[in-house]
């Protein structure tokens, strides 16, 4: 799987959808806002470049 990063809507939502397989596939656990606050970060970030 992977993601547009483009920074739309659907490029945040492409990334968590991948995070959460990851997640799941390792058995691992994260805090929902502060991952949440991270990839806004990421895509405005996206969309200075």
């Amino acid at each position: 799987m992977g993601a547009v990063l483009n920074g739309d809507q659907h490029c945040k939502t492409s990334m968590i959808e991948l995070k959460e397989k990851v997640q799941a596939m390792f058995g691992l656990t994260d805090d929902a806002k502060k991952s949440n606050y991270l990839l806004d970060a990421f895509v405005k970030e996206i969309m200075e470049v």
